[in-house]
């Protein structure tokens, strides 16, 4: 099985590969989910061996794509392992989330309102933009900064436009730039996201 693939069947659950420690999440209808031994483990609990989808946002865990952000994330995480890594901000209020208000409101508000097939997400306490399907990461506020994952073309261009790329998670990032983006950019980031 392959780390970025959700579904499975392993002695009666479904595994996903997952970097890190031991992890308990809440149960997902009618199965529980746990990350333990940087494997991601959902039992039904029913008694026979059908395999079970991952709910959103548990999958995003495992997605090769997603693994140094997911790292990074992680060593900023300040709730006990007991506590879900990842859940939607509906209906949740003040979230703590790690940056500064005005960038979570540029990333969910302004970026998210031209995208609105995108999902906003907490992943390990930070606000995320997230491919729905693919379950990517292509945006996420940290600090006083947000960052947006671009392919090739898009970066260079952004590049060229002042961007400074965001080395420590790999070629794809950048640091966005506030209203310098071009929302363009923003929907080369999810259509990139969408493999």
């Amino acid at each position: 099985m392959s780390s970025g693939e959700a579904f499975g069947a392993w002695r009666g659950g479904v595994a996903a590969n997952v970097a890190g420690t031991s992890w308990r999440l809440r149960a997902i209808g009618p199965a529980v989910a746990c990350l333990e031994n940087e494997w991601l483990m959902v039992r039904p609990t029913i008694e026979d061996n059908r395999c079970m989808p991952l709910s959103f946002g548990v999958r995003l865990l495992g997605v090769d794509a997603n693994a140094a952000l997911v790292q990074r994330l992680k060593k900023r995480y300040s709730h006990p392992k007991t506590a879900n890594p990842g859940y939607s901000p509906e209906g949740r209020g003040d979230l703590p989330l790690g940056a500064r208000p005005e960038l979570v409101n540029w990333l969910w508000g302004r970026i998210h309102s031209r995208i609105p097939e995108s999902r906003r997400w907490v992943v390990f306490e930070t606000a995320t933009l997230v491919h729905p399907d693919s379950e990517i990461v292509f945006a996420f506020a940290e600090g006083d900064f947000y960052a947006i994952r671009l392919p090739a073309h898009s970066r260079q261009i952004a590049e060229s436009h002042g961007a400074e790329r965001m080395a420590s998670l790999g070629e794809d990032w950048v640091i966005g730039m506030g209203p310098g983006d071009a929302e363009e950019w923003w929907q080369s980031a999810f259509e990139y996201s969408a493999t």
